[in-house]
């Protein structure tokens, strides 16, 4: 038992970092924040500041640390479109994401109920086998 339960710990050290990891590469990929959030007629030297402020100018792997740091406690930073807060916009969306899960989650159920119902009529039959294959 003991044995299970480290294992699934180690897995799921695993996916957070994996998924920390994925996250932080995607936001790099994006490109250099200072070129979109400053004018085309900015300077270099307001383009090196702007880097500075925004920690770009720390190596990735400082980046990331930083980065995992402040999520661990909750600091998703600030949204570098709007200005603010990330956490606040992230909470203050939160009921319509609810509302979407909860649509989504209905749908699925009511979908997936209808489906067994008519696929269970003739097991093995065309129905059957047809949403076997769609719902893998």
């Amino acid at each position: 038992m003991l044995l299970v339960v480290g294992e699934r710990l180690a897995r799921l050290i695993l996916v957070v970092v994996g998924a920390t990891l994925v996250t932080f590469l995607l936001l790099r990929l994006a490109g250099d924040p200072a070129n979109v959030l400053l004018p085309v007629f900015a300077t270099p030297e307001q383009r090196q500041e702007l880097r500075e402020d925004l920690g770009l100018d720390r190596s990735l792997p400082e980046q990331y640390l930083a980065y995992v740091k402040k999520a661990a406690v909750g600091d998703l930073g600030e949204s570098w479109k709007y200005r603010t807060s990330a956490s606040e916009l992230v909470l203050s969306r939160f009921p319509a994401t609810l509302e979407l899960v909860a649509a989504g989650v209905g749908l699925a159920l009511v979908l997936a109920i209808a489906l067994a119902l008519l696929s269970s009529t003739r097991p093995g039959g065309v129905f059957d086998g047809l949403f076997l294959v769609f719902s893998l």
